[in-house]
């Protein structure tokens, strides 16, 4: 029940963060589009000023410069987001994978345990079946088929 509720978690983290990682380079494409663009308009505005073009082009342009650096700014506000998200995801699939670990130990200490338990009730009963040998065959076979059984069980 725990075992499958963590990896419920680990599924749901690593698609989330991959999720994540999309936008991530989604936003880093746009940033260079805008970037590109910025340039490119401040180059044109370079080539098409002429000493007797009106000023109004220059002020467009400049308000579409200033825009488009507006929305630079937003999409590295977004990228810086969108990597303390996948961080967090980080964080969080190292804390699944440490649960992972202690119940996969917990596990293995019961096993232990009971093998522990198996073992000892084995060797009882090997030497109740020493003791039986040479009097009770018939017990003694009993016991042996008894022992085999166990350990088929731990097979």
């Amino acid at each position: 029940m725990i075992k499958e509720y963590i990896e419920e978690r680990k599924v749901k983290n690593l698609q989330r963060k991959s999720e994540l990682e999309k936008k991530y380079s989604q936003l880093s494409e746009q940033e260079k589009e805008v970037k590109l663009e910025i340039t490119k308009t401040k180059e044109e505005m370079k080539m098409e000023y002429d000493l007797f073009s009106p000023r109004s082009f220059e002020r467009m342009a400049n308000v579409k410069i200033f825009d488009m650096e507006e929305d630079l700014k937003n999409i590295i506000l977004k990228k810086q987001e969108i990597k303390r998200q996948i961080k967090e995801k980080e964080r969080m699939m190292k804390k699944i994978e440490q649960m992972e670990r202690e119940i996969t130990d917990i596990e293995t200490d019961e096993k232990i345990s009971l093998s522990k338990d198996k073992v000892g009730e084995i060797v009882g009963k090997l030497d109740e079946c020493l003791n039986l040998m040479y009097n009770d065959r018939n017990t003694c076979k009993s016991e042996l088929k008894q022992v085999k059984k166990y350990l088929k069980s731990f097979m």
